[in-house]
């Protein structure tokens, strides 16, 4: 027979709790399960626990190891390749309720779809966007960042054999301002290594020798939405130099003063629902501070340099690229002389 202790053991192994119903009506059967995962303490010897675990997921899988698959013609492989290229899968950083209706309505004005865009809800939160055309497919990529409701939408592409529901929607591309940053350091390797550091970087605003000119740089950086905003970097030379640079970010949302992450407001912060939280007033980590004002009406589009290898030097000019293209307004029409798939329409931001 199995004692407390015994039982205890079983659940650290991680039986399904849906196992559980079987000690009310079957004793006997408990009895054997327990015994069969673990008959004593170490009587599997070195790594034998483990051992056997996998032994009863290959017993307990859902898939039957004797049957064949079924084979797949060509035709059927990808027979909507053409219908998921056009599509892009969306998440509302936000956990609060929202009108679907609303969500449609605002999609379309924010698109601004030539050709058309169909929108479908898959669960809460998120949505199937299909565009009918993949030039308004690469705007609504392109357009960082959209917004709802002052909340986040991540829209992402499908993956080829993709699953709809197990697209990552955990990170997305910010337009941030690096301030206090010395003019000799505005170019592409220095935007390059705080890009890494905060994130993922994308690319950067600067003429076509990788240089920026003004009392900023402006860089496109993939963020983890799970972890804090950067606030700022302490950066330090060979020498020993150091400096701190700060960051503001363009078209940010809703996001915690508290705990510095998206997707909620410091009034509903775990953070203050700990034991010995003191409201920190208006004297918080975060604050609104870190929003960045958008590009004035008289400064001249800049396009940006698109993603550049290491190996590339710095002093080399670089052809137009279609991202640059599709956020810079009327750079567009420059790279349709070079690339007859960019439309050479200007792009509206929303």
């Amino acid at each position: 027979m199995t004692n407390e202790n015994q039982l205890n053991e079983l659940s650290c192994v991680g039986l399904p709790l849906s196992w559980g119903a079987v000690s009310s009506g079957s004793p006997k059967l408990w009895v054997w399960c327990v015994l069969l995962l673990r008959p004593a303490s170490g009587a599997y010897g070195n790594g034998g626990v483990e051992v056997e675990l996998d032994r009863i997921k290959r017993a307990w899988s859902l898939i039957d190891d004797d049957e064949e698959p079924v084979l797949i013609p060509s035709g059927l492989w990808e027979a909507n390749a053409e219908s998921r290229k056009l599509c892009l899968v969306g998440r509302l950083l936000s956990k609060r309720p929202y009108c679907h209706e609303a969500l449609c309505s605002s999609l379309q004005s924010m698109f601004r779809p030539v050709k058309g865009l169909d929108i479908k809800q898959l669960e809460e939160g998120c949505i199937l966007l299909r565009l009918d055309h993949i030039i308004d497919k690469q705007r609504a990529l392109d357009g960082c960042l959209w917004s709802f409701e002052k909340n986040i939408l991540i829209p992402k592409p499908i993956g080829e054999l993709e699953n709809l529901m197990h697209v990552a929607l955990d990170e997305c591309d910010f337009f941030i301002h690096v301030h206090d940053l010395p003019l000799s350091m505005m170019n592409l390797g220095m935007a390059t290594l705080i890009g890494n550091r905060i994130g993922s970087f994308q690319d950067l605003e600067a003429d076509d020798t990788g240089c920026s000119w003004g009392a900023t740089i402006r860089i496109r950086v993939s963020l983890n939405l799970h972890k804090p905003l950067k606030r700022s970097l302490k950066l330090r030379s060979l020498f020993g130099q150091e400096l701190v640079v700060r960051f503001t970010y363009e078209r940010l949302s809703n996001f915690c003063y508290l705990c510095g992450r998206l997707g909620h407001i410091d009034k509903y912060c775990e953070i203050r629902f700990e034991d010995g939280f003191r409201d920190l007033g208006t004297e918080t980590p975060f604050g609104p501070w870190l929003r960045a004002p958008l590009r004035g009406a008289n400064r001249g589009p800049t396009p940006l340099l698109g993603q550049m290898s290491s190996s590339r030097g710095f002093g080399q000019p670089r052809p137009p690229t279609r991202t640059g293209a599709a956020v810079f307004g009327n750079f567009r029409t420059q790279a349709a002389q070079t690339d007859p798939k960019v439309a050479p329409e200007p792009h509206t931001h929303v």
